[in-house]
């Protein structure tokens, strides 16, 4: 456990322990003088739900905030302070806050790469909430730890290609089922003058983006548990020649990339897509609404990352987005736990369905009420079964995911070819790995 963490919860428990202390004795004396309050009163005091998370696409911000406004309508006396924080600065922020005693009543992320936050305590284990229930079963070991439950998911995050039906019938260009084919079209597209991807890798979210369907679709359902076994040591990166495979097909991509990727933002390459300038981008279902915000007209769809010649497999890989955590010590629990209640309501699945346009994690036959061609392609793909969950089992995590997509990222950002040397990279992860489990 991490020594923050046990101080931090430490002078938390302290404090709760003095606090509840001073709270009896001002009980007894106002129970003395006044007498029991009115429990009717007490249940309609006005409370303020902390909720801090890290989405940034603009369709999910405001999903959320209409879940908010449908819930506080029905209760007046429960509000809710939204705080954004970006990806990468969100766990010191939530450090800082559990430091500070000022722990969120709803956070955000996946239980399962924030293993430190669970053995400390941090997040309630909603296991036998009548929510929980609610999950798609199969989706259960995405959001536990040691068989206990402790996120919400609200949807499935699925990935693949997001592509241009009317630039690929342009080019004369067939929806690819292979990586042969894949680079073909690649190079036709470019004929015809076509710019075929869209990118940014000025941001993890993108550059992790392009990786994903690859490393956590096709080249997990060859390599199962890969991740768990290189943060154990039973196998290095350098035994797994299927991401020196993946490396080689990041290499061949850059040259189809638009030339300013490295400069440019992830809603940038986004804009790019959507208004025509490139005929691909690979990307997850979460960016659906924000390509729409650039072109609501366009003609688009979406295809399995096809990273095999054997068209077998490929397989879409998917799994639970990013979910909701209800703070363990929150001072708001019932109301709190209300607001989760209502998440995984009819009314509430619908909202985030409406707005948000992915697969629900909690009833695969909820359809948004106008589905996206692009969100109705992505629910083709899963229904065929060719599909792989990326969370099932134990992924990385802290540092081990610190690792792995900071070196990752350095190899795709690299301007020069020659500079692009997988094995240099598979032996930096290697001797970083080690260097972490060193450490413990």
């Amino acid at each position: 456990m991490k020594k923050w963490l046990v101080t931090a919860l430490a002078l938390m428990l302290a404090f709760g322990i003095l606090s509840a202390c001073g709270s009896a004795n001002n009980e007894e004396k106002t129970n003395e003088s006044n007498g029991s309050k009115n429990a009717a009163e007490d249940a309609a005091k006005d409370v303020t739900l902390n909720v801090m998370h890290f989405m940034i696409e603009k369709p999910k911000v405001e999903a959320f905030e209409k879940m908010t406004e449908a819930f506080s309508a029905k209760h007046p006396n429960i509000k809710f302070n939204i705080e954004i924080v970006a990806s990468d600065k969100y766990n010191d922020a939530l450090k800082m806050k559990i430091a500070g005693g000022d722990v969120p009543d709803i956070m955000f992320g996946r239980p399962n790469t924030m293993i430190d936050f669970l053995e400390s305590g941090v997040f309630m284990d909603i296991t036998d909430e009548s929510f929980a229930q609610k999950i798609n079963k199969t989706y259960i070991p995405n959001v536990s730890y040691k068989e206990r439950v402790y996120g919400l998911p609200l949807d499935l995050m699925t990935n693949g290609v997001i592509y241009n039906k009317d630039l690929f019938e342009q080019a004369g260009v067939a929806v690819p089922m292979t990586w042969t084919e894949f680079v073909a079209a690649c190079e036709q597209l470019k004929a015809k003058g076509i710019t075929p991807f869209a990118g940014a890798f000025q941001q993890g979210v993108s550059y992790i983006s392009y990786l994903y369907p690859d490393i956590f679709g096709s080249t997990l359902k060859r390599n199962p548990s890969f991740p768990a076994q290189l943060i154990s040591g039973e196998k290095k990166w350098t035994d797994l020649q299927d991401i020196r495979g993946l490396l080689d097909r990041v290499s061949t991509m850059m040259p189809y990339l638009n030339e300013d990727y490295r400069d440019i933002d992830y809603e940038k390459s986004l804009q790019y897509f959507a208004t025509g300038k490139a005929a691909m981008t690979v990307i997850g279902s979460f960016a659906i609404g924000t390509i729409r915000q650039y072109n609501p007209e366009g003609n688009f769809g979406v295809f399995t990352f096809p990273a095999y010649d054997n068209a077998e497999d490929n397989v879409m890989t998917h799994g639970t987005d990013n979910t909701f955590l209800p703070a363990a010590n929150s001072k708001n629990k019932e109301e709190m736990l209300q607001f989760f209640e209502f998440m995984a309501s009819e009314e509430g699945g619908q909202i985030w369905a409406d707005g948000v346009q992915t697969i629900s994690a909690l009833n695969p036959d909820l359809k948004p009420a106008t589905q996206d061609s692009m969100a109705a392609d992505f629910q083709k793909l899963y229904q065929t079964g060719k599909i792989i969950n990326n969370g099932a089992e134990p992924t990385f995590y802290a540092q081990w995911d610190e690792i792995t997509w900071r070196l990752l990222g350095q190899y795709m950002m690299q301007k020069n070819p020659a500079d692009r040397k997988p094995d240099e990279v598979l032996n930096n992860l290697d001797k970083e790995f080690e260097k972490a489990r060193k450490m413990g």
